[in-house]
């Protein structure tokens, strides 16, 4: 879903559903905002997008007689104070507003201005902590925490919440350096009976060692592209993969393969397996707009315990083979 819903308004329609399925996630939403509401959450009807003249509210809902609004937004800096309050009739203290930033500068006045008159300012990260803190503080049903649970892993994805609970090991990196020069020199340098690899870096692109959709250091992305050549191909033997790890938050580095859909590139292997990719045994599947073969848990485990550089080599190059052995089996199975 997150891959998928991700813009400003899915996020909002997500919210309003998760809503509108369980009232102890409705109490929850509302009340981050305003704590007066509390229980009578459940007697509130919330509206998704109320208009008024040429303004659009995300949420809108009667508390006790009086008018409420809720504003979301990702990127959008356009804040609606002094807009919104007048056309749909509401003082600061009923008009909240959650954003995936944590800060901005709107008619000449910051968030903290803001918030000093009363406006109910939030993030998408503290409403994630404040659910988080909920599950532990309040008596739930399994299938309440598995709600919140879900809508939470929805969030973390669109707004790309990233939650730290472990202390860096600065010292490890030095790693990133050896694996670099691992890929460069000795892994990704295979003759197979199937299939011979070469490493490719060919330009800027190439070398910054990300996919097409991960090239800047923020995304922790490291890797290299490599050309492949499988021999018992009739035609089109040529393609082009990645290899690399994706480092993970509170979770070992994932190592993976992938190929693109793009012409010339990964393309060829990408039809392949992409007709392969519904079957229960496929160890493939599609993220991001490539195709990807993960290093399992245990062969990771090995891989960092090895005592040598001769056996890590040998272990990165095992995976590589593993992943390239699985496209040619695919590929003479689509040929019987």
């Amino acid at each position: 879903m997150a891959m998928r819903l991700k813009g400003e308004n899915n996020l909002s329609d997500v919210t309003w559903a998760f809503c509108e399925t369980s009232q102890t996630f409705k109490r929850l939403f509302l009340s981050f905002f305003f704590e007066e509401i509390g229980q009578d959450a459940d007697d509130i009807y919330i509206e998704r997008e109320r208009q008024c003249g040429n303004n659009r509210v995300d949420f809108f809902f009667e508390h006790d007689g009086q008018n409420y609004i809720i504003e979301n937004k990702i990127d959008d800096r356009c804040q609606h104070f002094g807009e919104y309050d007048k056309a749909f009739g509401v003082k600061p203290e009923r008009f909240g507003y959650i954003m995936n930033y944590n800060d901005f500068q709107w008619n000449g006045l910051s968030r903290k201005d803001y918030a000093g008159r009363g406006y109910q300012i939030r993030t998408w990260e503290s409403f994630y902590d404040y659910l988080e803190a909920a599950k532990t503080e309040e008596e739930m049903s399994e299938e309440e925490q598995k709600l919140i649970l879900s809508y939470q892993t929805y969030l973390t994805n669109v707004c790309n919440i990233v939650k730290i609970k472990q202390p860096m090991k600065l010292s490890a990196l030095s790693g990133l350096m050896s694996f670099f020069q691992l890929l460069n020199k000795k892994v990704l340098y295979i003759d197979h009976e199937n299939f011979q690899v070469r490493v490719y870096i060919n330009g800027r692109e190439t070398k910054f060692g990300g996919n097409w959709g991960r090239v800047y250091p923020e995304d922790c992305v490291f890797g290299r592209f490599f050309s492949v050549t499988f021999r018992t191909f009739k035609r089109n033997k040529e393609s082009y993969g990645w290899f690399g790890l994706y480092c993970r938050a509170n979770d070992n580095p994932l190592l993976r393969v992938g190929f693109d859909n793009y012409n010339g590139w990964g393309q060829t292997v990408y039809k392949l397996i992409e007709p392969t990719l519904k079957e229960k045994d496929s160890e493939w599947y599609e993220d991001d707009g490539m195709l990807w073969f993960d290093m399992s848990e245990d062969e990771f485990k090995k891989l960092d315990s090895a005592t040598s550089i001769e056996e890590q080599t040998e272990l990165l190059q095992n995976f590589v083979c593993k992943a390239l052995e699985s496209v040619v089996r695919i590929y003479e199975n689509s040929n019987q």
